[in-house]
């Protein structure tokens, strides 16, 4: 009877763990951006690095890959101008694959914190019409 109960709490501390592996693999994003400091200055230039741990290809705009937001009470994006060209895909990135882009913070930047916005468009194809599915973020950081 007590080999019973033992294998019963066994299975059941099995099943939560696995429960647990499970939930935390979900909950990871399915597109990362990476950026190698958490402050900036006015006038750096940068690099965030985009990983793709989605299970399909992901495609950035020809247009604006990236936007900059600032954080006032609620996220705000800097205004940027229309798209001087036609919007297309640029070459996509395959899953587990990693694309770098670089950037000089401007000096007219707000100063405080900020993140970035990377639209993307799923199971796309280089050269044609871009069209967000998804946005992903960056983690906060600050530019001084």
């Amino acid at each position: 009877m007590n080999k019973i109960k033992i294998l019963g709490v066994l299975a059941l501390l099995l099943i939560g763990v696995i429960a647990f592996i499970w939930g935390q693999k979900m909950n990871q994003p399915t597109i990362s951006i990476e950026m190698p400091k958490q402050m900036y200055q006015k006038g750096e230039v940068t690099r965030i690095r985009i990983v793709n741990n989605s299970p399909e290809d992901i495609c950035f705009s020809t247009c604006y890959p990236y936007y900059l937001q600032h954080k006032e009470k609620e996220w705000n994006s800097y205004d940027y101008p229309a798209c001087p060209e036609e919007n297309l895909n640029l070459p996509c990135i395959s899953p587990g694959e990693k694309k770098d882009f670089e950037f000089t913070l401007s000096d007219k930047l707000k100063s405080g914190v900020h993140r970035i916005a990377v639209p993307v468009n799923k199971r796309g194809e280089k050269g044609q019409e871009f069209k967000e599915d998804k946005k992903a973020y960056s983690d906060p950081f600050e530019v001084k």
